[in-house]
């Protein structure tokens, strides 16, 4: 299933998603995401088999080491494409970890919980200053079982989605945080993804398009 949100009123979309048993995913992302080149197979340069702990199912204090696995995975696929790099952020990593460690207690993937969208979970983090109106978002979730739950595979899994694959090989948000929570069974992965809008001085209503 697939969900995109198009300012601050959910719109659920249908997205494609290939078989898969031991998989659930679930897609938000913000609308006027610049879309890459359709593609489906995993990049050969800057392969992301070349990425420490990428092949590895996270364990126990292993989360640290996915996060860096999962950003090295998706700039490599990035690269491949000649995109820039996420650049890792300490707000969006706050917000993404939160709510993976929140989804533990949960036995599907939900973008909300109680009052808690992803948008306001990315301002609480405090990131651009904590104004929901200053920054463009997406985030992706996945969860998997036992060794499926690789980084280099949950990204894999994550690029065979069309709205995913947008929203991770987009050209539009640039800064990223990711959320590993993991159990004796299970990984649970958060990827937040953000743009700070530009700063319209009152002065230069010229500069107000975007």
């Amino acid at each position: 299933m697939g969900r995109v949100w198009t300012g601050t009123r959910p719109t659920c979309v249908p997205a494609p998603v290939p078989p898969q048993p031991v998989r659930k995913l679930l897609l938000i992302a913000a609308a006027g995401l610049a879309a890459s080149p359709p593609t489906v197979a995993v990049a050969s340069a800057d392969s992301p088999s070349a990425c420490a702990h990428a092949d590895e199912r996270p364990g126990a204090g292993g989360a640290a080491r996915a996060r860096d696995a999962v950003l090295c995975v998706i700039n490599a696929e990035r690269r491949a494409r000649d995109l820039p790099a996420l650049r890792a952020d300490l707000h969006l990593r706050r917000a993404a970890q939160g709510y993976a460690d929140r989804l533990r207690d949960h036995g599907m993937l939900v973008d909300t919980l109680g009052s808690s969208t992803p948008q306001r979970r990315i301002a609480a983090a405090g990131y651009a200053g904590g104004d929901p109106a200053a920054f463009a978002f997406g985030e992706t979730l996945g969860r998997n079982t036992g060794a499926s739950g690789a980084p280099a595979l949950r990204v894999r899994s994550w690029l065979m989605i069309p709205d995913t694959r947008r929203v991770l090989l987009g050209r539009r948000l640039r800064d990223v945080g990711i959320g590993v929570h993991t159990t004796a069974t299970t990984t649970t992965y958060v990827v937040d993804l953000g743009v700070r809008r530009r700063t319209v001085s009152p002065r230069s209503p010229s500069r107000s398009r975007r």
